[in-house]
């Protein structure tokens, strides 16, 4: 009968050695899930972050977007003065001919 409570002891003695070995793990373990939750934690916030900066850059794009278009609308605007101004000067080189004819003109009439 001795040899039959041997093999009893003996895994008796193993388990109460992987209990020890488990419970001297069990911080390692939390540790690891500690370590786990961080990294999660934290690949959660880059993600919201990185959301962020894409919808900012959204906006700047359309702010850019807006500030091309008043430069051409400004690029519009300036062509079209350059136009009237190219047209206008001959007509006012004409209009200073005619101010000077009608003083002469009007210069006979002195006494």
């Amino acid at each position: 009968m001795l040899e039959d409570k041997e093999p009893a002891k003996e895994i008796s003695s193993l388990a109460s050695d992987a209990k020890l070995r488990m419970q001297a793990k069990n911080p390692l373990i939390k540790e690891g899930v500690s370590a786990t939750t961080e990294i999660a934690d934290s690949a959660s916030q880059l993600s919201e972050i990185l959301d962020r900066l894409a919808a900012a850059g959204i906006e700047q794009a359309a702010g850019l977007r807006e500030v091309q278009q008043a430069l051409l609308d400004l690029d519009d605007v300036t062509q079209q003065n350059a136009a009237f101004v190219e047209e206008a000067a001959p007509a006012a080189d004409a209009l200073a001919g005619q101010s000077v004819q009608l003083s002469q003109a009007v210069g006979a009439f002195r006494m």
